[in-house]
């Protein structure tokens, strides 16, 4: 991306934060609620906005949700406790009632 050590540990912040609010950890992004990873990248688009303009597609934010929810899962699966954020719940209680049967 071209970043500044920075700039991405900043970005890298902001993806944390979102995924641990809008997307379970113990999940890949392929086992992940239908529209919970793009309201995700919706969210990062909004704090983020020059993504758009600078790449297509934001293609950036895919890569680095989907690296992050790799790791999660990978911690979760060695038995090391990776908290969602408070507002995970309420948030997944949002997302339409098909979406989250389809995950499981």
């Amino acid at each position: 991306m071209g970043l500044k050590d920075k700039a991405y540990k900043s970005i890298q912040r902001d993806v944390n934060k979102v995924v641990s609010q809008w997307l379970h950890h113990a999940h890949t992004v392929s086992k992940q609620p239908a529209g919970a990873v793009e309201r995700a990248k919706h969210q990062l688009i909004e704090l983020r906005p020059e993504f758009v303009n600078k790449y297509e597609d934001a293609w950036p934010l895919d890569d680095l949700i989907s690296r992050r929810l790799a790791y999660t899962a990978r911690e979760i699966k060695k038995g090391i406790s990776k908290p969602q954020d408070p507002a995970f719940h309420d948030n997944v209680k949002s997302l339409p009632a098909q979406s989250i049967l389809g995950a499981l």
